[in-house]
């Protein structure tokens, strides 16, 4: 427990640090410029970025559940998930 109250405690001003020193270094500040990433990427990073963070979310919340209730193996939802997306 103490190991892992040790890690934090480092972690997240580590995390503080890099953040303003990479704001400082590009110069942009505020939520547009961070949200928009100051309209400079590439669609199809931002397209692939949104993707894979639903299905993190979705693989984080509900697949250890339904695994376990379905007897489905984490593989064949993955696959589910890629064949899902290119039909949507």
């Amino acid at each position: 427990m103490l190991l892992m109250l040790i890690g934090l405690a480092v972690y997240f001003p580590l995390l503080i640090l890099l953040s303003r020193l990479a704001e400082r270094r590009h110069g942009r500040t505020g939520n547009s410029a961070f949200y928009r990433a100051a309209r400079s990427a590439p669609w199809p990073m931002v397209a692939f970025g949104m993707i894979a963070g639903s299905i993190s979310g979705v693989s984080l919340v509900s697949v250890p559940a339904w695994a376990s209730t379905t007897g489905m193996t984490y593989l064949q939802m993955c696959a589910g998930f890629i064949v899902g997306y290119i039909i949507v």
